[in-house]
């Protein structure tokens, strides 16, 4: 059964939900953005790090992302790195994606003729 008492009640709880949600959404997209540039970039103008950003990219693409958050969050404790909740969801999200990213732009990149540079 449906209560408009509550619904009212926890609305405010909801408003800072989906602030803090966006507030994620947009520094994740920020440094995915940010991150997938410099790795196409230097995997591009760099020939001996082809290789190695080539795996690092594709082991973060093969690993769910979920994965990756209780990675950062549970793991680097355990080397003294101590991240909050929002940091390490905003981390992953943001590396995550910077992969996806950077398999992008590199696409783009390596698409322009040598003569467009």
């Amino acid at each position: 059964i449906w209560d408009w008492a509550f619904a009212f009640e926890i609305l405010p709880v909801l408003a800072r939900a989906a602030i803090v949600s966006i507030e994620a959404t947009l520094i994740g997209f920020a440094l995915a953005a940010s991150l997938g540039l410099v790795l196409a970039v230097v995997r591009i103008a760099v020939p001996w790090t082809g290789w190695t950003i080539s795996v690092l990219v594709e082991l973060i693409r093969s690993t769910p992302l979920l994965i990756q958050i209780f990675f950062l969050y549970f793991v680097f404790p355990k080397f003294g790195v101590v991240l909050d909740a929002f940091t390490a969801g905003v981390l992953a999200i943001g590396i995550h994606y910077a992969a996806y990213c950077s398999e992008v732009y590199r696409a783009g990149f390596d698409n322009i003729h040598r003569g467009q540079w």
